[in-house]
């Protein structure tokens, strides 16, 4: 089924799909509800409240793909009530009840829709691309200047099953070319644990109550992961570290150190992040030391590997 696309989002969406357009034979598609490695069940966080989540139905490989799916719909971020129910007028029937199926925990003075939408959906990045083709045009001081939104709400009705965690064994990422949203194991998964992503970006840079307020804004939940219900001398010390990590990714993003410092920062960062039990590689809130440190450690392991041989 075709997702949904806002009209104000359309030719952009259009834009990003043929700039990402692939020339192989070999069209990936959706994964088959039937052979999700995952069961949904009843599970009670460790705040107390009751929740739905998946949970590993066999062992999963690190790296191994859980869930692809594409959007049921996208809609813009800033959206008013009756805006959110006038396009969802404009659904399928079917993608209707796929929506109405989901959770609701936003305010009730959202309504239905929109809280259904802000409760299960993702804050997407768009990728940049020309618009000029489209003829989407907004007129500015000295003319003519482009609309490019930069993010988009997606609402993946299967990937919306999988909880959020702080400390989260899985990961997701799309696929441009072909709208596809896919969810992957970051570590090996054991049969009947608890399969979780970050909801988020960045979230390894912020303490405990920086995340929690975050986490309620964005999604009107308050997180109970491992993580969050470290106390004492544990929470301390997590929150350190987390504060530690965001000193180090300014710093890194100002562009006032040195390269023996940026690579000094790497190192720290990458004990940091082990002492903290995170798996899986971080997205910080500078997309530049984002993709820097990736680069670092993909090096840092191409490396260690050719000193073994």
């Amino acid at each position: 089924m075709l997702p949904y696309i806002a009209p104000s989002l359309r030719a952009h969406l259009v834009n990003i799909l043929l700039s990402h357009a692939s020339d192989s034979a070999s069209i990936p598609t959706e994964s088959d509800p039937g052979d999700d490695p995952y069961v949904l069940r009843s599970t009670v966080t460790k705040g107390g409240s009751a929740s739905l989540g998946a949970f590993a139905a066999r062992d999963l490989d690190r790296g191994e793909p859980i869930v692809t799916e594409r959007p049921l719909c996208i809609w813009p971020q800033e959206l008013e009530k009756d805006e959110a129910e006038a396009m969802f007028e404009q659904m399928s029937d079917v993608a209707k009840a796929e929506l109405m199926a989901l959770a609701n925990a936003a305010p009730s003075n959202l309504g239905e829709v929109l809280g259904r939408r802000a409760t299960n959906g993702f804050n997407v990045e768009l990728p940049e691309v020309e618009m000029e083709w489209a003829g989407v045009y907004r007129e500015d001081g000295d003319g003519k200047a482009e609309i490019s939104p930069s993010h988009a709400g997606f609402i993946f009705p299967r990937i919306a099953r999988i909880n959020h965690s702080c400390l989260n064994n899985a990961d997701h990422a799309i696929d441009w070319s072909n709208l596809l949203m896919t969810v992957y194991a970051t570590t090996p998964i054991t049969e009947g644990q608890e399969i979780t992503i970050e909801y988020t970006s960045s979230l390894i840079q912020r303490t405990r109550a920086e995340r929690q307020a975050l986490l309620h804004e964005s999604f009107n939940f308050a997180c109970a992961c491992e993580c969050c219900s470290l106390t004492g001398d544990e929470l301390a010390a997590s929150d350190g570290r987390r504060k530690v990590l965001n000193d180090i990714v300014e710093g890194i993003a100002s562009g006032e150190w040195a390269r023996a410092d940026v690579l000094k920062g790497f190192e720290r960062m990458k004990e940091l992040i082990e002492e903290e039990g995170y798996v899986g590689m971080p997205e910080f809130s500078e997309a530049g030391v984002t993709g820097a440190y990736h680069m670092w450690v993909q090096m840092r392991k191409q490396r260690t590997a050719s000193e073994d041989e």
